[in-house]
């Protein structure tokens, strides 16, 4: 990073603060052989550097020398660099309009609390210089996090830089400062107009105001929601918004708050930008710059549409080409990072999962098989969706999902526990999955180290932290989930940072329980490196926020994750279905532009559609098929129509252009299949399937194909025709390839069967 490396050079940079990387988040110069990762997959490993990007970033850090002399501890060369972009991004909003806060999405674990700390105080340092007076600063984060912000100011700074820290939460001291009920719009005015009531003690006139300057306020999203009209009032310097997904929606009430608030910078900090949607992106930008990536609708038709319009087989490459545009469009405006790239001597991480992996190690010991009651259970499950006149799909979904945790879990059932041991221990071995977590708890005793482990069913968590806490004799465990108080004015009242301080000073072995969703933001435990997911979240992004509680600034050992796996012994299992779909990386990236979270369904890939009636496809249910899925209907449907002896699918990823190839006989007929919605330039597709035809031919030894091109889209461009016409290529556009489908009634278990056989490969 070889720009901002020069750049801070120059300004004699303090020995223990070198150069680094500013932003690893790949774009593109427009050289084809630059290597770009879009924005929108929210990767945790970004290996490819951005020069045009990384030159943008360079060009907005502060340069000299920066005054660290307040600080307790030293900045990683990392934090460095983003202190010095977010003062630069500072001074250019001085200058230039559109630029009002920015971005920092920095990987979980990296410290983005404390580079918005420092940024502060070097902010109020440049005031004390020129005499100005320090505005009040704003802190908004989730309620588990505003003790952590406390902490930090003072674990960071010899001296805290701000006049005092007011926690503006009920639970904390947002009474002192109410001057009524929660706020409201009443029609109080002479007029009949509604006007705002304000509800908290704001303006000079206030004996005891809140918007005293040089105060730091530290208040949550909800608080933020309710008292919006008088904050929004007040003439803050800095806001930071932590964790700040929590704005992504933009319209929500606490979107619409955070967006009204009077500031001189706003720093939007999460490190996942994209939860669900490149809404959620465009949301959080225009909360940081408003109107920088101009309205949503013009947003949308821009970076979204193309991505959802494109056939299935070329959203990748649609993908790519629209992530390259929008990180060079974002530019300087967004930081993003991860640790494997910022943090010298950052432990291993090493993941083990109870199923064979191709991207992770397999552990036996983490697959069991179910069996006895637990398999009775499940199978019944099973065949009660089988034989239901509709389908329960989801609610045996949540069956399955509490069954494979432990047969007694199902339809609402309790664990209880049992007085003797020996009854606790058959509790334990009616599940297979609880045999495996108890063989691998025994093992992290041994070793003497400390256990998270994630679940989110509470009847579990209750269970676990008594039943654990009794077998390895170590008391009720703490359980942190939803319920846990983040604030307590009761020192006697257990907190989640009192829960994680207890946990970490018990010397040697020791379990804490929690819920992926309640610890995804803001928790860090490091005193841990063993990480067991015993029960699995829907949404990918939140096993992974819940995984870096411990892999962050401050491990010192390596970090071991654990995946305990139950096993089907005649079907592929709930647990291996939803590792495969949580695992597959295709889904990952698509996961971020559908709203949909991963959900499996019982028997695996063959229970995506209810075949178990043989029912046909009908014309209404194409657009529901996946690419895939739609290129196996082309060949079953021509199959049919053209009374084929052969037929086969190209083999998936290196097809040479065609997806589809049959033989009835006469002569080949090569199919090129897009699934896609509405309107659709087939030109490309055209092209790929008349360069197919000589390489099918030499490969199969005949010289009589057949060229068609193959889609749902009803409506295709005028060159398209055209050029099928002069390359002799047939079109079936989407309303004739319905009335083929409505002709030769295919079933969806045809569809699975002509995607599990054998494939032609060139």
């Amino acid at each position: 990073f070889d720009n901002i490396k020069n750049k801070i050079a120059d300004g004699e940079v303090d020995n223990h603060i070198s150069d680094g990387d500013c932003d690893n988040t790949p774009t593109s110069t427009g050289s084809e052989e630059t290597i770009v990762v879009d924005i929108d997959l929210n990767d945790e490993i970004l290996s490819e550097h951005s020069p045009l990007v990384e030159a943008k970033i360079a060009d907005v850090c502060r340069v000299g020398k920066l005054d660290w002399g307040n600080y307790i501890r030293s900045a990683f060369k990392h934090q460095d660099v983003g202190v010095r972009w977010i003062l630069g991004l500072i001074d250019q909003s001085k200058q230039e309009d559109k630029i009002k806060g920015a971005l920092l999405a920095d990987d979980m674990g990296l410290g983005k609390t404390f580079m918005a700390l420092s940024a502060i105080e070097h902010h109020y340092q440049d005031l004390n210089k020129i005499a100005e007076t320090q505005k009040p600063t704003l802190i908004v984060a989730p309620l588990t996090l505003l003790e952590n912000w406390k902490d930090e100011v003072f674990k960071t700074f010899k001296k805290s830089p701000f006049r005092d820290i007011v926690i503006l939460q009920s639970d904390g001291e947002l009474r002192r400062f109410k001057n009524g009920g929660v706020e409201i719009r009443s029609n109080s005015n002479e007029d009949g107009e509604y006007e705002p009531r304000y509800s908290l003690n704001i303006g000079k006139e206030q004996p005891d105001r809140l918007d005293m300057p040089g105060r730091l306020i530290i208040t949550t999203y909800q608080t933020l929601r309710d008292y919006q009209f008088s904050l929004c009032l007040i003439d803050w310097g800095l806001v930071v918004f932590d964790e700040a997904q929590n704005i992504k929606n933009p319209n929500a009430l606490q979107t619409r708050a955070a967006k009204g608030l009077k500031a001189e910078f706003k720093l939007v900090a999460t490190g996942t930008p994209v939860e669900n949607s490149l809404a959620d992106f465009w949301c959080l930008m225009d909360t940081a710059c408003p109107e920088y990536l101009g309205g949503y609708q013009s947003f949308r038709s821009k970076y979204i549409l193309p991505v959802l319009q494109a056939a299935g087989d070329e959203v990748e490459e649609v993908r790519f080409r629209v992530g390259r545009e929008l990180r060079i469009q974002v530019g300087a405006i967004m930081l993003r990072r991860v640790k494997e790239d910022n943090l010298d001597g950052l432990p291993s991480k090493h993941i083990f999962v109870g199923v064979e992996d191709e991207e992770w190690q397999y552990l036996r010991e983490l697959g069991k098989t179910m069996s006895g009651y637990q398999l009775k259970v499940y199978d019944g499950a099973i065949e009660s969706l089988a034989e239901s006149d509709s389908s329960h799909a989801l609610g045996t979904l949540q069956r399955l999902r509490s069954i494979s945790l432990h047969p007694r879990l199902a339809d609402g059932g309790k664990l209880g526990i049992p007085h003797s041991e020996q009854e606790l221990q058959s509790i334990f071995n009616e599940s297979e999955k609880l045999k495996s977590l108890i063989e691998l708890l025994n093992l992290i005793k041994k070793r003497q180290e400390k256990c998270i482990i994630f679940s989110v069913n509470k009847r579990l968590q209750a269970f676990l932290s008594l039943a654990l806490g009794k077998k390895y004799k170590l008391g009720p465990l703490s359980v942190i989930n939803g319920d846990a108080k983040a604030v307590s004015k009761k020192s006697s009242t257990p907190t989640r940072k009192t829960m994680i301080a207890d946990f970490e000073a018990k010397e040697g072995f020791n379990i804490i329980i929690m819920s992926p969703v309640a610890a995804g933001v803001g928790l860090t435990v490091v005193g841990a490196n063993n990480v067991v997911h015993f029960e699995r979240h829907w949404n990918p992004a939140k096993e992974a926020q819940a995984t870096d509680r411990v892999y962050r600034i401050g491990q010192k050992k390596d970090v071991n994750i654990y995946i305990p796996v139950l096993l089907h012994p005649n079907m592929e299992s709930f647990d291996v279905n939803l590792h495969r779909l949580l695992s597959k990386k295709t889904l990952l990236k698509d996961a971020v532009i559908t709203p949909e979270e991963v959900i499996p369904m019982p028997g695996g890939i063959g229970a995506t559609f209810d075949f178990s009636n043989e029912q046909p496809i009908k014309t209404k249910e194409i657009h529901k098929l996946s690419w895939q899925q739609f290129e196996a209907l082309t060949v079953e449907v021509m199959s049919k129509e053209l009374n084929a002896s052969s037929a086969w699918l190209t083999n998936s990823g290196a097809d040479k252009g065609a997806d589809g190839v049959i033989d009835n006989g006469k002569q080949l007929v090569l199919i090129q299949a897009k699934h896609t919605k509405g309107r659709y330039d087939g030109y490309e597709a055209i092209k790929e399937i008349v360069f197919a035809k000589s390489v099918y031919e030499e490969v199969i030894g005949r010289s009589d194909s057949k060229l068609m091109f193959i889609t749902n889209a009803t409506v295709l461009s005028k060159r398209t025709r055209e050029t099928a016409k002069q390359c002799n290529v047939e079109i079936l556009n989407g309303h004739a390839f319905a009335e083929l489908v409505e002709k030769h009634e295919i079933t969806f278990k045809q569809l699975i069967t002509r995607l599990d056989k054998k494939r032609i490969k060139v």
